[in-house]
């Protein structure tokens, strides 16, 4: 080849018989030697592959790009690493690698290219290129950088320490080698992490590579800026400039001025509206509202000399525009980043949002500006005229706090609404608010054109790391988009008609919900909002779209109660199973057995059951474990829990008596033995419903509710304060045998003397005539009582208190002191103890 510059070799690359020639122009010789087959010019190839990635340096048509280094890549193509500068606006060098295809020697073509970012530059020495696998190795004598051949990453750059320098790379066996001046060999080990994106705050920095062809601040000169601004967001704009321009001294000194770095001992905890905070979401907001600089209607306020327009694009149309806003954005987090002010970043106060984490509030900053494009995007389409008057409408409402200038031209037509509101992207929201409030024949398109929105706006979420913002849009704007669904399904459903078009409202209306419940999974409020935007599904009869996004979203009770409804048990079962680690069997259980009626009826025939039923129906409804234990023939285990009921009911009568009559029966079912202690347990609590309905109804208090379960005690004490003179020794005595209950044995034993002084008390002592005392001791309550007890077989021996004990007893202090009443006691007990000695047997036979 000739010797001049533009065809000065790079590098040759064998591929077959034949070998490739790289010249610097950048062209492309293909000889079998000795013949001369191609020639090519890849300049035109490289410059449309450029396009969205070199556009910063102006047309294409004035760049310069060169052809650096030659590797091979495969049987059928090569890596070149280029780079393109444009003199005439900025210095700047932009480095690339491109994949060169051909398998078709006529007719070479670019298959991939991958822009390189933050590579040092050297202009005495450009770097050389090493390929292995899907990354390669750029290196200079100073310099190497790990880059990925598969994404648009920045270059992690490693320099050399002070004396050595690089020499040469090569590839081994196992990973890329360098040989050093200082240490000679050298072979570099890879981390996992290597060509991660610098952890970047969005999760790849292609979208900062994409759009940056009309950005103005490439032509700001930050030496001038910094000469002349004093506010700190104006600082932090320089700084940023001055790392764009790779002026990393002038924009550290800066920064240090403007946020000097926190002490060793600096407090842990996040301050909230700090300075740094501020300033860094002020300059985002900006950026987001700035004005497009190539447009002539637009005029800036003559009161900002120094305001550095970082979001301004020189481009017309507004969808550059608002891709030079993204553009900017990036550039701007990735700065920050850098610095290290990312890391130091705490807490904002956000208007209508309340205090947020300053990461947060920087991600809603770049879903807005994202939002805005698919906004734009959407208005080119069918909804055209909808979206049109809905930007009418929202821009009116803010037009009143634009600059001077802008509401002027806003007045005459100079400007459009449409211009207005994709300047002001930070008021999104609003825009978005009045799309919730559409007259009722616009709701499916506010439906579409909402959902298509947060849709872009909740990509844009996604492809951050590590930040949780609020729920998706605003606050502001759940509620309304919430009662926007609910109108739209009832409206079609009351309305009927076209059943095409109701299936479209539907169809939207589901995949709003599904955007706006995507976009609230961090939030506090995201259970209840789950509910409100899945149940009106349920309501208006749309039963596949509300399982559809309660399976995503895993609301359970849905789940449960479509299955329910529809009998579908198997479902159900299939649900519990595959939720079974997240609860789902507790919130099917707890809403079926609420229910009632035949989804209870389910809960009992085992639907979704097993061990964990069991377990639960123990736990929480031991009402319902009876019958679910009867539905598996387990009678044993159901008297056991219809005991156990019984003894807990304290509210029914009739409840009660009925669960102990159910065990009883379930007892006899299973053959259990008549002496086992649960049977013994529930013969008492019969015996104590009998004791109830024994009562006589006219000694029941008036304060004490009919149906509800009196202990034995409580029953005695009904007998004790009975004023009523009707009571026979028949009703002490089933006083007596309630006292059995008591478990208490002193309790027990002074009840028993209550109830026989109550008897003593039944009677007029003072009319009795001492003249016959067997004759009056037989008309007394008292001995009356004792013939009873005698005769009915209990032990006198037990139930009869001394007589000593009896005179004693304070319900008897004033009968004690009478005499007559004092000898009768005295003869009726030495008759009982004659009669028991004259009915035991003789010791002596």
């Amino acid at each position: 080849m000739p010797a001049h510059t533009d065809t000065r070799l790079v590098g040759a690359v064998w591929a077959g018989d034949c070998v490739w020639l790289v010249a610097r122009g950048p062209t492309l010789q293909v000889w079998r030697p000795p013949a001369l087959l191609h020639h090519h010019s890849l300049r035109g190839p490289l410059a449309l592959a450029a396009r969205p990635h070199l556009q910063p340096h102006g047309d294409l048509n004035s760049l310069e790009i060169m052809a650096l280094d030659v590797q091979a890549s495969g049987n059928d193509g090569f890596l070149l690493l280029i780079a393109a500068v444009n003199v005439t606006r900025s210095p700047e060098m932009r480095y690339a690698i491109a994949h060169i295809n051909v398998e078709d020697p006529s007719s070479p073509r670019v298959s991939s290219f991958v822009p390189v970012r933050n590579f040092p530059q050297e202009a005495d020495e450009p770097p050389r290129l090493l390929p292995f696998g899907n990354k390669a190795l750029l290196y200079t004598s100073k310099y190497i950088a790990l880059i990925s051949l598969a994404a648009t990453t920045d270059a992690e750059v490693v320099e050399a320490a002070s004396g050595d320098r690089v020499l040469s790379a090569a590839r081994s066996p196992h990973g890329p080698a360098l040989f050093t001046a200082a240490h000679g060999l050298l072979a570099l080990r890879l981390h996992s992490h290597a060509a991660a994106a610098c952890d970047s705050p969005i999760g790849s920095s292609s979208q900062a590579d994409m759009y940056e062809g009309n950005l103005s601040l490439y032509e700001i000169d930050p030496c001038e800026m910094s000469a002349v601004v004093t506010d700190a967001c104006g600082k932090l704009k320089t700084a940023f400039l001055f790392h764009l321009r790779r002026d990393f001294t002038s924009c550290r000194e800066l920064l240090d001025e403007l946020f000097p770095p926190p002490g060793q001992h600096a407090p842990q905890e996040l301050d909230v509206d700090a300075p740094l905070d501020r300033t860094v979401l002020a300059v985002a907001t900006e950026t987001l509202d700035d004005m497009p600089a190539g447009d002539p209607r637009w005029k800036r306020s003559s009161g900002q000399p120094t305001h550095i327009p970082l979001g301004s694009s020189t481009a017309l149309q507004i969808e550059a525009q608002l891709l030079d806003k993204q553009r900017a954005l990036a550039l701007f987090f990735d700065f920050l980043r850098a610095t290290g002010l990312w890391q130091r970043l705490g807490l904002v106060t956000v208007e209508d949002e309340g205090v947020a984490s300053t990461t947060s509030a920087l991600c809603q900053a770049w879903e807005r500006v994202r939002g805005a494009a698919a906004l734009r995007r959407l208005q080119r389409g069918t909804h055209a005229a909808f979206i049109d008057s809905i930007i009418c409408e929202a821009v009116r409402g803010w037009q009143h706090r634009e600059e001077e200038s802008v509401h002027a031209a806003l007045s005459s037509g100079a400007l459009s609404p449409t211009d207005a509101c994709y300047r002001r992207v930070s008021r999104l929201p609003a825009v978005l608010l009045m799309l919730t409030r559409p007259v009722p024949s616009d709701r499916p398109a506010a439906l579409a054109v909402l959902s298509g929105v947060l849709s872009e706006m909740l990509k844009a979420r996604k492809s951050w790391q590590n930040v949780s913002p609020p729920p998706l849009g605003s606050s502001a704007l759940l509620t309304p988009a919430l009662h926007l669904i609910r109108k739209s399904l009832t409206e079609f459903e009351n309305k009927g008609g076209d059943a095409t078009l109701r299936a479209q409202v539907c169809e939207a209306a589901a995949g709003l919900a599904d955007v706006l419940l995507a976009g609230a999974q961090a939030s506090p409020a995201y259970p209840a909002l789950r509910t409100d935007l899945i149940r009106p599904f349920v309501e208006q009869g749309e039963p596949e779209r509300a399982a559809a996004l309660a399976e995503k979203y895993q609301e359970f009770s849905v789940l449960v109660e479509l299955c329910v409804s529809g009998g579908d048990t198997a479902r159900l079962c299939d649900y519990v199973d595959r939720y079974s680690d997240r609860g789902m069997a507790e919130v099917a259980y707890e809403w079926m057995s609420r229910k009632g009626g035949a989804a209870a009826a389910a809960l009992v025939r085992g639907a979704g059951g097993g061990a964990r039923l069991t377990a639960w129906l123990r736990r929480e409804r031991p009402d319902l474990l009876s019958l679910h234990q009867l539905h598996r023939g387990d009678h044993a285990a159901a008297a056991q829990t219809f005991s156990s009921l019984a003894h807990a009911e304290t509210d029914n009568l009739e409840r009660m008596t009925t669960l102990a009559s159910l065990s009883k029966l379930c007892m006899l079912v299973s053959d259990a033995p008549e002496e086992a202690p649960a049977w013994d347990a529930v013969q008492r609590r019969l015996a104590l419903a009998e004791q109830h309905r024994a009562l006589p109804r006219d000694v029941m208090p008036s304060d004490v509710t009919p149906q509800r379960v009196m202990q034995p005690h409580e029953l005695v004490e009904v007998y004790l304060k009975a004023e009523n003179k009707s009571l026979t020794e028949y009703d002490y005595k089933k006083a007596l045998d309630l006292t059995e209950g008591v478990e208490d044995p002193e309790q027990r034993q002074r009840l028993r003397l209550r109830v026989w002084c109550a008897s003593v008390l039944r009677d007029d002592w003072a009319a009795c005539k001492p003249d016959d005392p067997a004759a009056e001791l037989m008309q007394r309550t008292f001995f009356k009582l004792i013939d009873l007890v005698n005769v009915m077989g209990d032990d006198l021996d037990v139930l009869l208190p001394e007589l000593p004990e009896l005179l004693s007893a304070p319900e008897l202090a004033a009968l004690a002191a009478d005499s007559k009443f004092h000898y009768l006691l005295k003869y009726g007990y030495e008759c009982l103890h004659q009669r028991t000695a004259d009915q035991s047997p003789d010791d002596s036979a």
